[in-house]
């Protein structure tokens, strides 16, 4: 018998061409799996070992000692320190207390289940060699045939190797038949998981960068580097390219003679738009380019935020935006920055709105004339608090004004900002007054002034029995008298 198990493994090996260490412990597994059938304890741990030299094979049930104050979590194959150490007092947590069994009979059901099951595990060692091969060659597109296809996935095949892949790693409206060939990007690889080891994805970013790499042999080269991509999957796509030896023309290396090689990717994904734009470290540079096909007049850059104003003109908005939003979206992901785009025209005008107030404001606040404020203004002193605070030396170098009327300035535009301070505190200590109140009246008012509750933020921040014992109101006036004051009614 220990012979003919040496002879079938053997040839389950040379048949599927898998290493015999692996026949072994699928055979070792099945053997246990069957074996533990016999025990009413579902949870017994089984061992068995088949010796690799002889084909003769023991089976043993298993207790994994584990600490007192672990307790049992699963008593069938566990046993406690305290108990353990009466059978071995050599041994250790985490080790096992083992017991040989005498050879067990299997009916013909339970040597039917054996075969079935190393059948399977063999099924499943087939699958995680295909993946060690893909992982060992380091590859990153994925090339195999559709097996089947359901309602939520499609399964795809490589030799032995099966997995599945959803439907939101497909491009949108592509449709598979069985047989057709298939590739995507791998994205991950879990040899785990024997019934989708790897995980594939034709939606994914990186898809076309490595579609690249395959036709644009430069990229490999090292003479040319993609430094970033965005996509709408089987819509449109940015990509960014760069290279640093100056007779490379990065964008046309990447389109190749007649387009010939964005051509090559675009048909893969479906008829996806590529856009390619030259990378710059100079991040406006990079932005405007992004934005492309439209033409962008300027760029205003708001780094504490990440955003970005592009301003373009009338007839380039749509451009600027794209359908349904997508050039701009696009432009979002390929540069990490949140773009919004403005019409040149209304720029200006919210500029020269912008502009208009600070003449009027200054003209009031400062009261001088209107030639006055328009020269501050032209020379960059748009506001009080420019004309407040910008050093006298600065404010010299205009020559409209000397230096007597340059102090005045400096004194009325301190004066304004002073008065506009008090003015909106004021204004908050109104809103803040007990005497806002509806439910207010003067003798409530003169106790709660005279108790330290000055505003109403003092006493909404009351409870309702400190309010009656302070005022003498009933229960009921003092809740709802607390309830305006926190805004609740």
């Amino acid at each position: 018998m220990s012979r003919n198990t040496l002879i079938f493994i053997d040839s389950i090996a040379r048949e599927r061409s898998i290493d015999k260490e692996r026949v072994f412990v699928a055979l070792e597994d099945s053997i246990a799996q069957a074996a533990k059938k016999v025990f009413s304890d579902q949870e017994a741990d089984i061992k068995v070992e088949i010796n690799r030299d002889t084909g003769e094979h023991t089976i043993s049930r298993r207790w994994l000692v584990v600490e007192d104050a672990a307790g049992l979590q699963h008593p069938d194959a566990e046993e406690i320190y305290s108990d353990a150490i009466e059978i071995n007092p050599n041994i250790n947590v985490g080790e096992y207390i083992v017991k040989p069994l005498d050879s067990i009979h299997l009916d013909k059901l339970s040597v039917s289940d054996i075969r079935h099951r190393t059948n399977g595990k063999l099924r499943d060692e087939e699958k995680i060699m295909v993946v060690e091969e893909i992982a060992k060659k380091g590859e990153t597109i994925f090339v195999g045939n559709v097996k089947y296809v359901d309602r939520r996935d499609i399964v795809v095949e490589k030799g032995k190797l099966e997995t599945r892949v959803s439907r939101k790693d497909l491009l949108p409206h592509e449709n598979f038949r069985e047989g057709d060939k298939f590739k995507a990007y791998l994205v991950k690889i879990d040899k785990t998981n024997y019934k989708s080891p790897i995980e594939l994805s034709r939606t994914d970013p990186q898809f076309m960068v490595e579609l690249f790499k395959e036709v644009v042999p430069e990229i490999n080269q090292g003479l040319l580097e993609i430094k970033a991509c965005a996509r709408e999957p089987g819509v449109r796509a940015k990509l960014a390219v760069y290279s640093q030896d100056k007779k490379i023309d990065p964008v046309g290396t990447c389109v190749g003679v007649k387009g010939s090689r964005v051509n090559a990717v675009s048909k893969e994904l479906g008829g996806e738009r590529v856009d390619i734009v030259v990378w710059d470290p100079d991040l406006v540079k990079f932005i405007i380019r992004a934005l492309s096909p439209a033409v962008v007049k300027s760029l205003v850059i708001n780094e504490e935020n990440n955003t970005v104003e592009a301003i373009v003109d009338d007839e380039n908005l749509a451009n600027a935006i794209g359908k349904n939003g997508l050039n701009v979206s696009l432009a979002y992901k390929l540069t990490g920055w949140k773009i919004n785009i403005a019409e040149a025209s209304a720029e200006e005008q919210k500029q020269k709105s912008e502009l208009e107030q600070a003449k009027w404001l200054l003209m009031e606040q400062l009261d001088v004339d209107e030639d006055v404020a328009i020269t501050l203004i032209d020379e960059g002193f748009n506001s009080l608090e420019s004309v407040a605070y910008v050093p006298l030396e600065e404010m010299m170098e205009m020559k409209d004004f000397d230096e007597n009327i340059l102090n005045e300035l400096k004194i009325r535009a301190r004066d304004a900002l002073l008065n506009l301070q008090i003015k909106t505190a004021e204004s908050l200590n109104k809103q803040e007054s007990l005497y806002s109140l509806h439910l207010m009246n003067p003798e409530i008012q003169e106790v709660l002034l005279n108790s330290g509750i000055l505003t109403r933020t003092d006493l909404a921040e009351l409870a309702v029995d400190e309010l009656m014992e302070m005022t003498g109101q009933s229960e009921e006036d003092a809740g709802a008298l607390i309830l305006e004051a926190r805004g609740l009614r």
